[in-house]
């Protein structure tokens, strides 16, 4: 069932679902509101005529008989119907088990043999035509080999009420000669339903007015899927809803949007006037390999976009434009399932890989690649544990050294009692394992068995016991797999051999002996489905005003002209990179922003323009980072994080007690050519907790900083702008010990006239208690204001041609002795939350 899931549920709170199916679990709807996971759409209950003889005359012969030879129905480009044998979209994509597929008489798709003299022809992309409101259409139908009177109908369910009865729904009627071809024209409903529908076409020997349902002598009926469009809106591609997949063209008005078409997700469009679906709406997902282009990309308030890639394209969205998320952006990047192989009730001690009566047991299990995909695996998929149920315990210890381990093979059954040989993975084990008492046994595995998607699985279970653990097996339900040889288990009582190397001979038995070798025992596997990053390229604005959930992904704005980051609400991403066409373009943040895992800086500028970024993982930078290139949360190639404003800081979040290197990737504010000053600094000891920076540009050191009041010498009482750089930087942190070595970087032109190696420049924290009010000396214990503790600096360190700086080391937010007059009681840690600057020696105290 799929279900939009909006309202309040019986009996529960407003905004939350029933649980479905029992599983005790809530389903909170966003704004577009959700489709169950696995839930597919209901068909109506449509009729299916039947026929007496149908296609069979002759004895079965298909020498001349009544069919349908074939069907043409060209709609939107590029849909089409094409059922002619060999057609380049007749067979593509089918399952294996059509009927027209398996006929014992027909020799292809071209028809079904009887019974069922019916096809209902699977709704595969493409294939299912797309019909517009008002619009004509012509269909090209021909009969089969009998000679004569070969009478074809037509009907679409145009109004989806589970008939063809209603005024317009029979589209015309041909008569044909053997292989004759005939066309019926039609125009659909210039109003009413739109969406997916039923269209029949239906083959009656000598009926001058075939009925869509009646029982028949001689005859073929096929059905088809069918999608009405409404008459598209001028300007841009509209999305319909009618499955989830954004690569149909059925989904769209239109045809799939380009890289140049703007594409809109609103529903209300498509059910006016609120938006309410009269039919199944689907939102829009971007599945595996598929690259989904449009030029600008508005999503409304009541729908979202889903990015659903385990094997992501290169760029599963991409936008030459605008991103205007009023709804919800979802990227799903993790899945986990369990997958029932066989439910059989049967019981026998012979088919179990845990023979508590033997000594040595080996047991070989083979897994078909239909039965795999059929159960919904995809290639890649990680089996991560198995489960199975005891229906009896008999063993009373441990089986010694069991192992479990699988190969990826290309056959389904096994040929012989001979075991496969080889190469196995070992993915549990050799370990003693016991059994729980009957009941569900979950096997974690130590590293996952891995499908390829192509080949079959073989697991092979085994044990070696000195002797045995039990006087009864431990049983499992069996399923017998028909026609197919999947399990092989070979025994034995006497110790011969180490249990995963038994192979046939005296004194081993197996299960071939009776001929049983297709029953296999139960089991679950856990399945946990790896995803490759997503990549999202705007190449315009980022404007969010409704939800996105990042996931494993990358949002990557790489274009040449200005952008920004914009929105009523604050964006969180996963990792974001800036990669510009040079040093002087940039991204304009509007809203603050948070970062999960990193920022990427290859090229240009990301403005913070007063606005916080939140960086939320801690991780220090990677070994093959430097201060110019760092690697980690912080990335840089050639870009710069442009700060410039005392509130445009970047908060680290929960650095905490993890030591280590780090560095912001600052540049100066100069647009056209920034250069790179950054802050850098090694968490040493303690806890830092979250630890919040910003820096900005200030000549002559104006603006001052918010809480200072003068930068004035403390012998003349004058302004000391000459001797300051001009640049302030605003430090704090959370944590409540921390020791720490920071580096304050500042460019050559912000360094003043006085400052060298001879008259070096120191940092200074500002101090705000009272009328206390002055900048901090680190190594001074004496009057005026200075620290009792001596926090070495060293003036050019790090320092290179755009750049100087001066580093502090093992600073750790020191609190001013409580005491008498100038010392009052303190306000907290110097240099937490008030700025710093830099001047010669210390003569900016006061």
């Amino acid at each position: 069932m799929d279900a939009d899931l909006r309202s309040s549920a019986v009996g529960g709170t407003a905004g939350t679902c029933p649980s479905p199916g029992g599983t005790g679990l809530t389903v909170t709807p966003g704004p577009g509101g959700f489709s169950l996971s696995g839930a597919s759409q209901i068909d109506l209950p449509y009729c299916v005529g039947s026929y007496t003889v149908g296609t069979s005359w002759l004895g079965g012969s298909y020498t001349n008989n009544d069919y349908i030879t074939h069907v043409i129905l060209n709609g939107v480009i590029p849909t089409a119907i094409n059922t002619t044998v060999g057609a380049k979209n007749n067979n593509t994509g089918l399952p294996s088990n059509l009927s027209c597929l398996v006929s014992q008489g027909g020799p292809g798709c071209d028809f079904t043999a009887h019974p069922p003299d019916y096809e209902l022809w699977p709704a595969v992309s493409g294939r299912t035509v797309v019909l517009t409101q008002g619009v004509g259409y012509t269909m090209n139908v021909r009969a089969g080999t009998w000679n004569s009177n070969n009478n074809i109908a037509a009907f679409i369910d145009f109004n989806r009420d589970g008939d063809f009865s209603d005024p317009g729904e029979k589209l015309g009627q041909v008569t044909l000669p053997g292989l004759g071809n005939g066309n019926i024209a039609f125009v659909v409903p210039a109003a009413g339903y739109t969406g997916v529908t039923r269209m029949r076409v239906r083959e009656v020997f000598a009926n001058g007015n075939i009925d869509p349902c009646s029982q028949q002598t001689f005859g073929e009926i096929e059905d088809f899927t069918i999608i009405i469009s409404p008459n598209c809106p001028v300007g841009y591609k509209l999305w319909l809803g009618n499955t989830d997949d954004w690569n149909n063209p059925g989904n769209w008005c239109g045809g799939i949007p380009t890289i140049t078409d703007d594409a809109v997700i609103d529903r209300v469009q498509v059910f006016p006037p609120i938006g309410t679906p009269s039919r199944p709406y689907f939102r829009p997902t971007i599945k595996s390999n598929i690259l989904a282009n449009a030029n600008n990309l508005t999503i409304s308030a009541l729908d979202s976009v889903i990015i659903n890639s385990p094997t992501p394209s290169a760029n599963p969205l991409k936008l030459r434009r605008d991103l205007i998320n009023n709804g919800r952006i979802k990227v799903i990047s993790s899945f986990a399932n369990n997958v029932v192989y066989s439910n059989g009730t049967l019981v026998n001690n012979i088919y179990t890989p845990l023979k508590a009566q033997s000594t040595d047991a080996r047991t070989q299990i083979i897994y078909s690649q239909a039965e795999l995909t059929l159960a919904g695996l995809v290639p890649n998929d990680n089996i991560t544990g198995i489960q199975f149920s005891l229906n009896f315990k008999g063993s009373t210890a441990s089986f010694g050294g069991f192992t479990i381990s699988y190969a990826l093979v290309p056959f389904t059954q096994h040929a012989s009692n001979v075991p496969y040989a080889g190469p196995f993975t070992t993915v549990y084990g050799p370990l003693a394992f016991n059994t729980t008492f009957p009941g569900v046994n979950t096997i974690n595995l130590t590293t996952p068995i891995v499908w390829d998607g192509v080949n079959n699985i073989l697991i092979q279970y085994c044990f070696d016991n000195a002797s045995n653990v039990g006087s009864n097996d431990d049983r499992i339900n069996i399923t017998q797999t028909t026609g197919i040889k999947s399990t092989l288990i070979l025994s034995t009582t006497t110790n011969a051999a180490a249990g995963c190397a038994l192979v046939p001979g005296a004194g081993v038995q197996d299960n071939f002996f009776s001929g049983l070798a297709s029953f296999r025992p139960n089991f679950t596997f856990l399945i946990n489905r790896p995803y490759g990053k997503a990549l999202i390229k705007v190449q315009e604005d980022w404007l969010n005003n409704g939800f996105f959930d990042a996931g494993y992904s990358r949002v990557q704005m790489d274009s040449t002209v200005a952008q920004t980051i914009a929105g009523t609400q604050p964006t969180t991403f996963n990792e974001l990179e800036v990669n510009k066409g040079a040093a002087s373009q940039f991204v304009t943040m509007m809203r603050a922003i948070t970062v999960d895992s990193s920022v990427a800086l290859l090229q240009g500028q990301l403005r913070m323009n007063t606005y916080t970024l939140t960086m939320n993982n801690p991780g220090a930078m990677g070994a093959t980072g430097n201060l110019v290139s760092p690697k980690g949360p912080f990335e840089r190639t050639n870009g710069f994080l442009i700060s410039e404003s005392s509130t445009a800081s970047v908060i680290w979040k929960n650095i905490n007690t993890l030591a280590g290197y780090r560095v912001v990737p600052f540049g100066s504010g100069a647009i056209a050519a920034p250069l790179y000053i950054p802050f850098s600094f090694t968490h040493n000891s303690g806890d830092l907790g979250n630890l919040d920076i910003s820096t900005y540009n200030a000549p002559g050191n104006v603006p001052m900083p918010p809480t200072v009041s003068h930068l004035n010498h403390n012998v003349t009482g004058l302004n000391n702008a000459a001797a300051a750089v001009d640049r302030f930087w605003i430090l704090s942190k959370t944590g409540v010990n921390p020791n720490v070595n920071i580096v304050y970087r500042f460019t050559t032109t912000e360094r003043p006239a006085g400052i060298s190696a001879f008259n070096i420049g120191r940092a200074q924290p500002w101090w705000a208690s009272g009328q206390n009010r002055a900048w901090i000396r680190l190594s001074y214990t004496g009057f005026p204001l200075g620290t009792t503790l001596l926090y070495p600096q060293t003036y050019g360190a790090n320092a290179s041609p755009a750049y100087d700086s001066v580093r502090v080391s093992n600073w750790d937010w020191p609190i001013l002795p409580v005491g008498p007059a100038p010392f009052f009681a303190a306000s907290g840690p110097i240099g937490n939350s008030n700025p710093w600057t830099i001047a010669v020696t210390t003569s900016t105290s006061h």
